[in-house]
């Protein structure tokens, strides 16, 4: 079982964006753990769709503050395949 722990950063702080709303944030990088290839991975805004990828080609997904920010956050930039991903995953804080 392919588990994929990942956290995304953004490019702007909730001040700069005038409100809490962290579909505004924007993507500025993802970091991704594969226990399947014992690896990290860090994916930059160009690079989303392959960070989507990998997403959805694991078992589990864990992810960091993703209940509050990152999930929204995700959903924003990824659109629909936020969606396919989100039946896997867990939340850690």
């Amino acid at each position: 079982m392919n588990t994929v722990y990942f956290d995304l950063e953004s490019q702007k702080l909730f001040q700069e964006v005038g409100g809490r709303d962290p579909s505004k944030l924007l993507l500025a990088c993802g970091v991704t753990w594969s226990s399947e290839q014992n690896d990290f991975a860090v994916y930059w805004e160009d690079d989303a769709q392959a960070l989507v990828a990998e997403l959805k080609s694991a078992d589990r997904v864990i992810g960091f503050n993703i209940i509050n920010s990152n999930l929204t956050h995700q959903t924003k930039i990824f659109g629909a395949s936020a969606r396919l991903i989100c039946c896997r995953i867990y939340s850690v804080h």
